[in-house]
């Protein structure tokens, strides 16, 4: 990861900061923070970004990292040190409308980490993804003047 973590989502309840938009799954992460934090990955590769959220609820963490890998494809996973926390959600969730909300592909659980009340850690519930950005920047748009 690199030296400096530019950006942190939060998952915030549209109640909290009117921006949120509403997951199936009942939850209001703010997607409009994580299109804010990506307009700053302009800026240039091997940019770092955290997502961290004080829930176990997978449609705000699974789900929302799902969004934005698919979204924004220069974005990757990145491995955390120290890991301490047990492993993502992986798989999907179809709700009674037939909805199908995509959560982490195998591969990915053990690049996040999920702290689970009911695990050996004896910790609150609270999830962490490391991101990291391979957006390249043509070099014209790194010149001034």
């Amino acid at each position: 990861m690199p030296p400096l973590v530019t950006e942190i989502f939060k998952t915030e309840t549209l109640e909290e900061n009117g921006k949120g938009e509403k997951v199936h799954g009942g939850a209001y992460p703010s997607k409009a923070e994580i299109r804010k934090s990506m307009r700053r990955a302009r800026n240039g590769p091997g940019l770092g970004y955290l997502l961290d959220s004080c829930t176990i609820n997978p449609s705000e963490n699974e789900a929302l990292v799902r969004y934005a890998l698919d979204k924004y494809k220069y974005l990757s996973l990145a491995p955390q040190h120290p890991k301490i926390g047990g492993a993502g959600l992986v798989g999907s969730c179809e709700f009674p409308d037939g909805y199908v909300e995509e959560w982490l592909r195998p591969g990915e659980e053990n690049l996040v980490q999920r702290f689970d009340p009911s695990s050996p850690h004896y910790t609150i519930g609270f999830f962490i993804a490391s991101l990291l950005s391979d957006l390249k920047i043509p070099d014209s748009y790194l010149r001034y003047g």
